[in-house]
C-alpha cells in the first residue's frame, strides 16, 4: 500500500542548465545523487523553468503507484509537467525532472 509522505509545500521558480545528461529513463538512487539540485542549475536555465509548487506526495515501491502533486494537479512518474518539463522518478524524499534535456532533482 502506499505510504503517504508529508512534506512541506516546496515553492520553486523554475530554471534548468544543459551540464545533466539528457537521459529519460528513471535515476537509480545513487545516480540520482549525482544530478544537480534544482537551486544549483544555472540561473538563466533556472528563470525558464516553469514555477512549481510541490505540495504532497505519495512513494510506494511500486512506481505505478508514487504520485507528486505539483501546482495543485497529481503527476505520476513519465508526467509532463508544463511544455519542456518531464517528472521522470519519485523517489522516498525527492523527485527526478527533466528540462528541455537537463536533468535535475528536487526535494519534495
Amino acid at each position: 500500500t502506499p505510504t503517504p509522505a508529508a512534506q512541506p509545500s516546496a515553492t520553486a521558480s523554475a530554471t534548468a542548465s544543459a551540464s545533466a545528461s539528457a537521459s529519460a529513463s528513471p535515476a537509480t538512487p545513487s545516480a540520482a545523487s549525482n544530478l544537480p539540485w534544482m537551486s544549483d542549475l544555472p540561473a538563466d536555465l533556472r528563470g525558464q523553468l516553469p514555477k512549481m509548487t510541490i505540495s504532497g506526495a505519495v512513494y510506494s515501491k511500486d512506481p505505478a503507484q508514487r504520485l507528486l502533486l505539483i501546482n495543485n494537479q497529481v503527476f505520476t512518474q513519465g508526467g509532463n509537467v508544463a511544455p519542456g518539463l518531464d517528472l521522470l522518478e519519485i523517489q522516498p524524499h525527492q523527485a527526478i525532472f527533466s528540462f528541455q534535456g537537463t536533468r535535475f532533482r528536487v526535494n519534495h
